[in-house]
């Protein structure tokens, strides 16, 4: 790789690695707080699975893009400098507020059902998959690193397993209680359009994205249409922030 090349890697994927981080160290209280055993030992197996994927990331930044701070804990803070300030605020303050909170009363289902909804509809279910798919399109286009291809093809597997438990379980929340259906459309308006402008390019780049022709929107309208899909089978219709149409070169 030259450096900019490189460069280009380690922004393309710090929110990935960072991102798994913070859910493998958020994730636990949600198992304590799930109302029965089945959906405990569900979640005490995603626990895994993010924490694999946090070590995968781990060793290509080391190995290949040769980031390697000492520590675990140190490379991970290196990483968050390329990650920009909606990113932060969805995958590292909003995660840890909301596992917080279900430390503290794990018995308040609305805080569970906030929780869900962040974690497995916005984060993996919004950003991560629209992410995922930009990031292996592009890489199989131009047949780069075809081992991570493949690891990174196993992590978004591992991903779509969860998103279908976040999915059931809100969808069984809301047909329960009403009240819970406002819990999970609160949550989607807060953390939406943040996770949504966590997508789209800076405004200071995008013009210089369609002069070459691109499509600055669609990442961020890949993962509108993925979160439109998943609240419409959790049995919800709700305004969601708008994101451009296709450019018309």
């Amino acid at each position: 790789m030259s450096q900019q090349e490189r460069q280009d890697r380690i922004y393309g994927l710090s929110a990935f690695f960072k991102g798994e981080a913070c859910v493998t160290d958020t994730l636990a209280p949600y198992v304590t707080a799930m109302p029965d055993e089945e959906m405990r030992i569900f979640l005490t197996t995603q626990l895994v699975d993010e924490a694999r994927h946090t070590v995968f990331f781990a060793r290509f930044f080391k190995e290949v893009l040769g980031i390697d701070s000492g520590s675990l804990e140190n490379t991970l803070t290196e990483v968050r400098k390329y990650m920009n300030d909606h990113l932060q605020y969805i995958l590292i303050d909003s995660l840890a507020e909301v596992a917080e909170r279900i430390i503290k009363e794990p018995q308040q289902k609305a805080h569970l059902i906030e929780g869900i909804t962040l974690y497995h509809i916005i984060v993996e279910g919004t950003m991560a998959l629209a992410g995922q798919r930009s990031i292996l399109e592009a890489y199989r286009q131009f047949n780069l690193f075809p081992a991570f291809r493949g690891g990174f093809t196993a992590v978004a597997r591992d991903e779509s397993r969860h998103v279908v438990f976040g999915v059931k379980f809100l969808r069984d929340m809301v047909h329960q209680d009403i009240e819970h259906a406002r819990v999970v459309q609160a949550a989607v308006n807060k953390y939406a359009p943040i996770a949504l402008k966590a997508l789209t390019p800076a405004d200071e780049y995008i013009p210089n994205i369609l002069e070459m022709k691109a499509d600055p929107w669609v990442t961020p309208r890949y993962a509108l249409d993925s979160l439109r899909k998943k609240l419409k089978v959790i049995g919800l219709s709700m305004e969601l922030p708008d994101v451009p149409p296709p450019p018309v070169f």
